[in-house]
C-alpha cells in the first residue's frame, strides 16, 4: 500500500508553521458549571472576514462566552 500523506496534518511544528494560515477552527466549547450540553463549534479564523474571531455555526447548544461573541439559547 503507498504512503499516502494527509495535507492537513503537519508532521513538524516547521511544516505547520510555513503552511497557509488555518480560515477555520473547529472548538469544542462546554460549560464547566453542567447546566449547557457540550458543543462543537466553528470559529472564523480568517483576519480578512469580518465574522473573523466569532462562532460561525454553533452545534447544538453551548455556554456564552464573551470572548466568541456567541449568544445560544439554552434547552
Amino acid at each position: 500500500m503507498a504512503d499516502i500523506a494527509d495535507p492537513t496534518f503537519y508532521r513538524t511544528p516547521s511544516d505547520a508553521m510555513t503552511a497557509a494560515p488555518e480560515s477555520l477552527a473547529y472548538v469544542v466549547a462546554f460549560d464547566p458549571a453542567g447546566r449547557a450540553r457540550d458543543a462543537l463549534t466553528v470559529v472564523d479564523c480568517d483576519e480578512t472576514s469580518s465574522t473573523f474571531g466569532q462562532v460561525r455555526q454553533p452545534s447544538g447548544s453551548m455556554p456564552t462566552s464573551p470572548a466568541c461573541k456567541v449568544t445560544t439559547p439554552r434547552p
